[in-house]
Formats: structure tokens, C-alpha cells, sequence
């Protein structure tokens, strides 16, 4: 199966959550890479509810490496993955906001040290 869209949206996944993770939301970079995501999201959602596997080092969709090498897909999967976060359901109603939301994950999923469970999985809609 052809994984561009999916890739495109993961790679813009990725880039914001690392900047969001440094910037404001209102940073002009932040802004740029939410607009890269709104962008990449119609190619994402083409493919239905996608479930990806998250382990320490990457990504994995039906049993392939997504972006392997790629730096932000690693820290975000690393950071995910320390979290106790294994998989990941993404419905097609996927917005900007919800990826904006990412690196607050710990807020809003409460995932503090009593909270975390090595087959957790969170699911964005």
C-alpha cells in the first residue's frame, strides 16, 4: 500500500510536535507547521482510522517502519513510547487543534506515574 499520504502527515505531525513542544502556538513556526499539517491531513484521512504501533525508536503501520531515520518521528515516538503510550488510533476527523494538543499529552491524558500501563493506548478523533 502506497504510505505517501500517511508519511506527509506524520512528518508534519512530527515537526509540530516538536515545536510546539518549544514555541508558543502563536510562534510563526508553530504556524507554519500547523498550516503544513492542515495541509497533509485530507491525504491522511483518504485512508480511513489508521492504527500505529509506537515503540521506543519509531513508528509502525501495519507492520512497516514509518519515516525510518527521520529525527522528529523518532522523538516523538521516544517521548510517546517513555510516557507508556504504545499505539495510537487516528480517525479521519483529525484536526490541527488535536495535533497542537500532542505535547501536552501528560495533561491531558493524566498520564502521571500511577497512570501508566506498558500496552496504554490513546486515541484522537
Amino acid at each position: 500500500m502506497d504510505t505517501a499520504g500517511l508519511e506527509r502527515a506524520l512528518g508534519a505531525i512530527a515537526t509540530t510536535f516538536r515545536l510546539a513542544r518549544l514555541y508558543p502556538p502563536t510562534h510563526p513556526a508553530v504556524v507554519e507547521s500547523m498550516h503544513q499539517v492542515t495541509a497533509a491531513l485530507p491525504g491522511l484521512a483518504e485512508l480511513g482510522p489508521v492504527e500505529w504501533r509506537i515503540t521506543a525508536t519509531g513508528l509502525q503501520w501495519q507492520g512497516q517502519q514509518l519515516l525510518a531515520g527521520d529525527a522528529q518521528v523518532a522523538e516523538l515516538a521516544g517521548l510517546l513510547y517513555a510516557r507508556g503510550i504504545r499505539g495510537m488510533h487516528v480517525d479521519p476527523g483529525l484536526s490541527g487543534d488535536h495535533v497542537l494538543a500532542l505535547p501536552r499529552t501528560e495533561a491531558v491524558w493524566g498520564l502521571g506515574p500511577s497512570n501508566r500501563t506498558s500496552s496504554a493506548e490513546r486515541r484522537w478523533r
